[in-house]
């Protein structure tokens, strides 16, 4: 193969009709259903250059010899173009939309960038993987905010979890529209709560959360079901039992007695509505 695209799925791709057609040269869509065939295949450097799609823009980096600034940044390459035995990689996505943004006037700050390459990093980069699945579980707890130089603090007086978590129970609402662009499956959300020992904060965090939800089953999100963390206050990793995150206390200097807080209540009136 000289020119062609990578990627551990092709069926949705128009470049071959693309390139053939503008370019005039022969273009080949070359599937590696699995990463063993994408390493084999940029070992041999059989091509004389090559797009990537998902999910390898991670992995062919170590296979270039340069790697041009932006693309080593962004960490992803999306072409490979290999000069005498020597691969250079390159990421034409940014110089393409960079380019469309300067003809139309819009200006992006590099908080844009960032937060891009962490979504794909968490999420985007499995599609190939999960597009076929009968439901996606989404776990959220709290929001990340992300400026030009990386992840930003806490916003000045934010309420805080005992996680050290901002309190922000809309953030739910905002990954499951998020997940819901490229993912078109049923959406079953698998953990969402909050640890703090003032209950009534609790009761105000399910209660905007789930207010979210019910906007998102009204703008038609495939939302199957909600499951709270956690039902009783558990044995948080690296955190002992000091974070309480549940809708029952647990009384464990008198025989691990359970008692119920109103949280648990408000949230079972959800289900008798």
């Amino acid at each position: 193969m000289e020119y062609g695209l990578i990627g551990a799925k092709l069926g949705h791709s128009y470049s071959k009709i693309i390139h053939e057609a503008v370019c005039g040269y022969s273009y080949e869509l070359h599937p590696l259903p699995t990463e063993e065939e994408a390493h084999a295949f940029m070992q041999a450097k059989a091509f004389k250059a090559i797009n990537v799609t998902i999910p390898y823009k991670k992995l062919v980096i170590p296979y270039c010899d340069e790697v041009e600034p932006r693309a080593a940044a962004i960490g992803a390459v999306n072409t490979v173009v290999n000069r005498d035995g020597k691969l250079y990689g390159y990421n034409t996505d940014y110089t393409g939309f960079a380019y469309l943004a300067r003809c139309h006037g819009v200006k992006f700050a590099g908080a844009v960038v960032l937060a891009a390459k962490e979504w794909a990093e968490e999420f985007t980069h499995y599609l190939p993987y999960i597009q076929n699945d009968d439901f996606l579980g989404v776990q959220n707890y709290t929001r990340t905010r992300i400026g030009p130089d990386g992840q930003l603090p806490m916003p000045e007086g934010a309420e805080l979890t005992q996680m050290g978590y901002e309190f922000y129970p809309q953030a739910l609402a905002n990954v499951l529209r998020a997940v819901a662009k490229d993912f078109h499956g049923d959406l079953l959300i698998t953990e969402n709560g909050i640890g703090t020992g003032d209950d009534t904060r609790r009761v105000e965090f399910i209660r905007q959360a789930l207010a979210g939800v019910q906007d998102c089953l009204a703008e038609g999100l495939p939302i199957k079901g909600y499951l709270h963390w956690s039902l009783l206050d558990n044995f948080e990793w690296q955190k002992g039992f000091s974070m309480t995150f549940g809708l029952i206390a647990v009384d464990r200097a008198n025989g691990q007695t359970r008692h119920p807080k109103p949280s648990l209540a408000f949230l079972g009136s959800y289900a008798a509505d």
